[in-house]
């Protein structure tokens, strides 16, 4: 298989497992959004509490980990881009493309550090 259909295969496969994840999110939060209609119908007194449930459970699922996948894989395509060694220069792809990764993995994480030091300093205040 020639490198270029190689790349091709991954990209598409890529997306269409992002395609997936998106589609499988907003199933998601249309079945969270059903849920809250059928309470406010049915008991709007306790919609305070549900939404407040709903809230802190969104808040503890962070980028961290998205981050840390992202930067996992761009090591794992820069690390099998420097041990293929001299095939011809196609490798420098391979390092040019783990910098997507690395880089917004990086900037998830940083991100996700900035707000937890926001928060604790709102906190101590």
């Amino acid at each position: 298989m020639p490198v270029t259909e190689m790349i091709l295969a991954v990209a598409t496969i890529t997306a269409l497992i992002v395609g997936l994840i998106a589609v499988l999110r907003l199933v998601q939060t249309l079945i969270t959004h059903k849920t809250i209609r059928r309470l406010v119908e049915v008991d709007p007194t306790h919609i305070d509490s549900v939404l407040a449930q709903i809230t802190t459970r969104q808040e503890t699922v962070g980028d961290d980990r998205i981050g840390m996948i992202l930067i996992a894989i761009g090591l794992a395509v820069l690390g099998a881009s420097f041990t293929a060694g001299d095939t011809g220069g196609w490798t420098d792809y391979g390092i040019g493309a783990s910098l997507f990764p690395l880089l917004t993995g990086a900037a998830l994480c940083l991100r996700q550090f900035i707000v937890a030091r926001t928060r604790r300093r709102a906190s101590e205040q």
